[in-house]
C-alpha cells in the first residue's frame, strides 16, 4: 500500500502526481513520479517535505510480474 500525492505550489513539481516510496527519518519523503519523455515512461525520485505535497489517496502497487500472472 502506498500514499498517492500531488505536489502543491510550494514545490517545483507543482501539479504532478506521485506516490510515497519511503519516509525518511529526517522528515523528508522519497516520492516516485512517472512522466512521459520522448514517448517513453520515465521515473523521477524526488525528495520533499510534507508541506510540499497533499495526500490524495492510497493505492496498491502492482509489479510487472503481477501483471503477467493475470
Amino acid at each position: 500500500m502506498a500514499y498517492v500525492i500531488q505536489f502543491n505550489e510550494q514545490h517545483k513539481w507543482c501539479g504532478h502526481f506521485g506516490y510515497i516510496v519511503e519516509n525518511k527519518s529526517n522528515g523528508r519523503f522519497l516520492i516516485n513520479v512517472s512522466f512521459i519523455k520522448n514517448d517513453k515512461v520515465e521515473n523521477a525520485y524526488i525528495f520533499a517535505n510534507s508541506r510540499e505535497f497533499d495526500i490524495i489517496g492510497e493505492t496498491t502497487l502492482i509489479s510487472k510480474l503481477d501483471i503477467k500472472r493475470c
